[in-house]
């Protein structure tokens, strides 16, 4: 069964999918071994020797068991961190951290405590970075208008790393569809000492690598039925909101309007069903809307086959 992935986090005791329009509201296991990965048959990465310490390899066992996956994995996966952490278009950040932690030195070494415990030294941190961060990072002198989903992804990112803090946790299972930025979060997580609950699932790494090949391919293609493809195969997609804008979609969208007129008028979920099914998730509102009477009538049609199954 197809189910749109849930790119954004999901907070919840279970993991959220979002069905896509007509399909069953819950996700059905599948038996079987799995798809194959189209790239797994791509061409070994070099091989690379390297004599280390016996410590630093205890801690790279330790740290592939944590993450659940090879010591080989881990290892690339900690020299592809370096790497990038030394590239020329990434050492601002860590001078503008390495600054910011030299600072909350100094000033701890002045107050001799901790911000973490201690109300004066952590007021005078807040004042003092606040002003630092402000000063480096000076506004432009044209305002700049950030994209929706640029905003929507920073937004994400902010909320996990909160959450990884422990000083706003989210409730239940997070689950993201990064596993890089899970093993982040979590690694995150044990430094401040708080639970470690960040998830992903293979389908939905695997939905995000469609989502990002359809978006490429209709980039590439550009025509009024690739785009409004996409819209339709990915309403959660990472660039639905730039697909809806498309100027290639000028008159799907007067068609929409018209169709959605007739649909809402018509009030039937089979009516409801066939304007999802031409026009997807083209106008975000009206999508909403026309799923919400199908997920309710799934609602009730799987718990009446859940209640019989019980009989």
């Amino acid at each position: 069964m197809s189910c749109v992935y849930a790119r954004v986090v999901v907070h919840s005791r279970q993991l959220r999918v979002y069905p896509e329009f007509g399909e069953p509201l819950m996700a059905q296991k599948r038996r079987g071994r799995p798809p194959k990965d189209p790239d797994s048959k791509k061409e070994r990465d070099p091989l690379v020797s390297a004599r280390i310490p016996k410590d630093v390899k205890r801690s790279l066992k330790d740290l592939a068991k944590r993450h659940g996956q090879t010591v080989s994995a881990e290892v690339s996966r900690a020299l592809t961190f370096w790497v990038k952490r030394h590239e020329s278009s990434q050492l601002h950040n860590s001078h503008l951290a390495h600054t910011i932690k030299v600072l909350i030195d100094g000033i701890e070494r002045l107050t001799e405590h901790s911000w973490m415990d201690h109300a004066l030294t952590r007021q005078v941190v807040r004042e003092y970075v606040e002003r630092l961060v402000a000063r480096v990072l000076l506004p432009l002198a044209k305002r700049v208008t950030v994209p929706a989903e640029v905003k929507e992804e920073a937004e994400t990112l902010l909320t996990l790393f909160i959450h990884a803090t422990g000083s706003r946790r989210l409730a239940g299972t997070v689950i993201v569809d990064d596993r890089d930025l899970a093993i982040l979060t979590n690694d995150l997580a044990q430094k401040w000492g708080t639970p470690a609950n960040v998830e992903t699932r293979p389908e939905l790494v695997a939905r995000r690598k469609q989502d990002e090949k359809a978006w490429a391919d209709a980039l590439r293609i550009g025509t009024e039925a690739v785009y409004a493809d996409y819209i339709k195969s990915f309403p959660g997609g990472r660039y639905i909101t730039r697909a809806r804008k498309r100027p290639e979609l000028a008159a799907w969208r007067e068609q929409e309007a018209k169709a959605w007129v007739k649909a809402k008028r018509a009030g039937t979920t089979e009516a409801l069903r066939r304007y999802l099914g031409k026009f997807g998730a083209l106008h975000p509102q009206h999508f909403s809307k026309a799923r919400k009477p199908l997920v309710v009538e799934e609602r009730k049609r799987l718990a009446g086959v859940e209640k019989q199954g019980r009989k």
